[in-house]
C-alpha cells in the first residue's frame, strides 16, 4: 500500500484525533543522519516536533529493550530479545 505525500491530509487526521496543535516526540535513529533529518522535516511540516536522537545500532536496540523508545514499546523489545 502506498500513500501520496499529503501534509494537509495529515494535519486533518491529527486534528480529527484531537491533536490539532501537533505534539512532541523523540525520533531515535541509527541510520544515516540525513535520513533521520528528512523524516524529522516531514513530521515538522504537519506540526509534529520530533527531537532526533542519533545512536549506534546496539545502543538503540538496548534502549528499546528497556522500553525507552516511544515508537518501540518494551513488550515488543522483550518479544524480540
Amino acid at each position: 500500500m502506498t500513500y501520496d505525500y499529503d501534509p494537509a491530509r495529515a494535519k486533518a487526521l491529527l486534528a480529527e484525533a484531537g491533536l490539532s496543535n501537533g505534539f512532541e516526540t523523540e525520533l531515535v535513529s541509527y541510520v544515516l543522519p540525513q535520513w533521520g533529518s528528512a523524516v524529522q522535516n516531514y513530521l515538522q511540516a504537519v506540526g509534529i516536533k520530533a527531537r532526533l536522537t542519533q545512536m549506534q545500532v546496539s545502543a538503540a536496540i538496548q534502549r528499546s529493550w528497556q522500553g525507552q523508545n516511544a515508537a518501540f514499546p518494551r513488550q515488543l523489545g522483550q518479544l524480540l530479545h
